[in-house]
């Protein structure tokens, strides 16, 4: 018990040092090295003030996730379908931190009928087995429940039926749930195929079509120096070939209703990713990036989602991506089968496999269930980045961030993704906020009080 009192005492006194003299820290850590009775400080101590630098304001990203209804269990139609049940996972939806859903048909369901859903899924090439339902059903849950969506179609479908789906959208006075119109899904990996022309002509033409109802497209671009696409060329090239035959049919350059929908995975989730696509999109447009999938894993084999570190590693990756300024939105792969929430019946649960040991009893309740990561997102999307985005700093795997809240004044927000402790004085406008977290932990300070709001705590 002395030890532990005589060590907190130091490690207060190294940290008073650190801030205020800093020779006398050198001294310090020079004696204590030389003499080895001095107990060693368990503290990431800095000894400068971090300070931000505001930036231009700018809206936060859209915090939304690929609304999966095509793999079964099919609980998100069977929710839908039933009423008693919509409130149920409307809550899910909300308690993951989901504001936007992505209802993209992936080329396995058309809105126009069951038949129509078999030919397209025949033209295709796809499998998905699920119950068909009008999509009034999810024009009802979204009108209901205030979310938003990015609504994909099937290109191959044409522009009568796009301009059918988004007629059903205006009769249901809710045109302006549609975040964007996202022209298919990653049609370069189409076992179909989509050649880059053919995609973009038929993007066009829907985008000419859809144009008087006033809503924003997605076009889907790619990168990347591989040919191991279906089509055998480069990432780079089916971009530069789908954006160059795009450009002239819908005044590309001009054009602010048009983003680039850009799906990124495992090494992709990172900012340096968005440069490699500006390096080819701004040849042809000033577009912003919806992010309308991403995971920092390709493949979630093991279910690393049900444990803190991924949790953490999400958390400081996907803080990149939110203080990246082309990003507007970002939706997580998927709802409910990765990353932030699962079901389960207590019998088999929307993870893969269907099960994991690392599902205890309480976690294998029938319904809704958060992973980690789930608590990370619901954090982030509802206060630590819940604003106009003012500052970003990163150092050494701690991130330091201020949004103005609408509710809550301005906040700075801290991850502390190292082992140890931190412990350090924050300077953002005429403000210094001290910080201390625990090993693993993020958390939220109000910069006017310099009062800690809150925190999530992610211990391996």
């Amino acid at each position: 018990m002395q030890k532990f009192f005589v060590s907190k005492l130091i490690n207060k006194l190294v940290c008073l040092l650190a801030k205020y003299f800093k020779p006398a820290l050198l001294f310090l850590l020079v004696f204590t090295s030389c003499h080895g009775n001095l107990p060693k400080s368990n503290l990431i101590l800095t000894d400068q003030i971090i300070k931000l630098t505001p930036s231009q304001p700018r809206p936060k990203p859209i915090f939304g996730a690929h609304f999966n209804f095509a793999d079964p269990p099919n609980e998100i139609i069977f929710h839908m379908v039933i009423p008693e049940k919509r409130p149920i996972l409307a809550k899910a939806l909300r308690d993951a931190g989901v504001e936007d859903l992505r209802m993209s048909f992936h080329g396995y369901y058309s809105h126009l009928s069951l038949d129509k859903t078999v030919k397209v899924k025949q033209e295709a090439k796809l499998t998905n087995k699920f119950s068909w339902f009008p999509i009034e059903v999810f024009i009802n849950f979204i009108k209901e429940y205030n979310f938003k969506t990015v609504l994909g179609v099937n290109v191959e479908e044409g522009p009568e039926t796009a301009v059918d789906l988004l007629k059903r959208f205006e009769k249901a006075d809710a045109l302006n749930l549609i975040s964007s119109v996202e022209l298919g899904n990653e049609p370069f990996l189409s076992p179909r195929p989509w050649p880059p022309e053919e995609y973009a002509q038929k993007s066009a033409e829907i985008i000419n079509a859809l144009r008087p109802f006033k809503v924003k497209f997605a076009v889907a671009v790619i990168v990347g120096k591989d040919s191991n696409i279906p089509t055998k060329m480069t990432g780079d090239e089916y971009c530069e070939r789908t954006l160059a035959t795009l450009a002239p049919l819908v005044d590309l350059k001009n054009s602010d209703d048009i983003y680039g929908a850009v799906h990124l995975y495992s090494r992709g989730v990172t900012p340096v990713a968005i440069k490699q696509f500006n390096d080819i999109v701004r040849k042809y447009s000033k577009m912003t990036y919806q992010v309308t999938e991403y995971n920092i894993r390709l493949s979630l084999k093991g279910n690393p989602h049900l444990t803190n570190a991924y949790a953490m590693e999400f958390a400081r990756k996907l803080n990149n991506l939110l203080a990246t300024p082309e990003i507007t939105g970002l939706w997580i792969h998927s709802f409910p089968y990765h990353a932030i929430n699962y079901w389960t019946d207590g019998r088999q649960a929307t993870v893969v496999g269907f099960m994991d040991n690392k599902l205890s009893s309480e976690d294998l309740k029938p319904g809704w269930h958060l992973t980690p990561a789930g608590k990370v997102h619901h954090f982030y999307q509802s206060l630590a980045w819940n604003g106009e985005i003012l500052a970003f700093f990163e150092e050494n795997n701690n991130q330091y961030w201020v949004v103005s809240s609408p509710t809550q004044g301005k906040l700075l927000g801290v991850l502390n993704d190292h082992k140890e402790p931190l412990e350090t004085i924050v300077s953002f406008e005429d403000k210094k906020i001290s910080v201390q977290l625990k090993a693993k932990e993020i958390a939220c300070y109000e910069i006017a009080t310099g009062k800690r709001v809150t925190s999530l705590h992610l211990p391996e």
